[in-house]
């Protein structure tokens, strides 16, 4: 469908229920809230739920608080997925991305829309906006208004751009000039680049950052013969500190600045769950070895897996691994 099917298609519904995927990052919550903002504006009654909480560098975005956290009030939630008359899916697309969440809405008969630029869905859905090639789901959603420009109020504009900062990892990963054109849009319809920025990535409290400094001096793991770093924090270790697992967003793109790293791998332990998370530069597709040897999935250059297995075997596995995935690469060793 074209943007203005698409646009015509969540206008034509009363109460829309924007759904981001679980441990929602910038870009997920930017889409929602960006669209929120231009779906009440024209005349509806959006809401956002959230599997779990928002992150605290993305508490200050306007809207936040509306949000319904399924994890803190699932009541709240099932009321407003039975109230739905459309759902749409934000920045995934795998139903499991909504762990318990994803149960309820799949007791609910309302029609169903996706928009997302992650590559494979596996939902159904009547409709989609997607493209694997936009660099974030903000971009999307910031061309899809392009057809209503009355819709790029400063607010929304202001959500949609933290959406493609955030994703874009401030325009490390994509540097088109089709995402320039669209940052600049958004800017002009009052967006502030300088404030967003400053309020994602410079809230770092003390702890934190002593223990990234800690996590890169004494946990990190090179295994150069592959050009990759590994880094593996427990549970009890970001407890011990007064950490939470929010506090460790962005800590595996910081090794990818060694000359001769270019994968770069998390391994973080959580209550429920080891999780992983791939970066790489370079031509490296870490979204196949997240796939193949995981089950996740993501970008060529960003993608993350969970496991439910012991952290040391998680670790274990990741190291037998590593060989047998640049073996497959081989052609591309630098």
């Amino acid at each position: 469908m074209d943007a203005s099917a698409i646009l015509a298609t969540l206008t034509s519904h009363r109460r829309p229920v924007l759904i981001p995927h679980r441990h929602p990052d910038g870009d997920a919550i930017g889409s929602a809230l960006g669209l929120y903002h231009y779906l009440k504006e024209a005349g509806a009654a959006p809401v956002v739920v959230s599997p779990t909480d928002i992150p605290r560098t993305l508490a200050w975005l306007p809207g936040v608080s509306e949000i319904i956290v399924y994890t803190d009030t699932p009541d709240a939630a099932a009321r407003a997925v039975q109230q739905a008359d459309l759902i749409v899916f934000i920045d995934f697309g795998e139903i499991k991305r909504l762990d318990e969440l994803g149960e309820l809405i799949g007791a609910h008969a309302a029609p169903r829309m996706l928009i997302d630029h992650h590559p494979h869905p596996k939902v159904t859905t009547q409709w989609q906006w997607w493209d694997p090639s936009a660099p974030a789901t903000a971009y999307l959603i910031a061309r899809l208004l392009w057809e209503a420009p009355a819709g790029l109020t400063p607010t929304v504009a202001e959500c949609l751009l933290t959406g493609i900062v955030t994703d874009t990892g401030r325009f490390n990963y994509s540097t088109s000039a089709a995402l320039f054109e669209v940052v600049g849009k958004l800017i002009e319809k009052g967006a502030d680049l300088e404030k967003i920025i400053e309020r994602v990535f410079y809230r770092f409290r003390e702890a934190q950052l002593r223990f990234w400094g800690e996590a890169l001096s004494r946990k990190m793991t090179l295994f150069r013969d592959y050009h990759t770093a590994l880094m593996v924090v427990s549970r009890a270790e970001l407890e011990a500190q007064g950490l939470q697992e929010e506090d460790l967003e962005g800590l595996v793109n910081f090794p990818l600045q060694m000359e001769d790293v270019f994968i770069s791998v998390l391994i973080r332990e959580t209550a429920r769950e080891v999780k992983l998370s791939f970066r790489s530069r370079g031509p490296y597709p870490v979204n196949r070895f997240a796939g193949e040897y995981f089950g996740g999935g993501g970008h060529f250059h960003a993608a993350g897996a969970r496991s439910f297995q012991p952290l040391a075997e998680v670790v274990a596995f990741f190291e037998a691994s590593l060989p047998r995935f640049w073996q497959s690469l081989s052609e591309n060793t630098p």
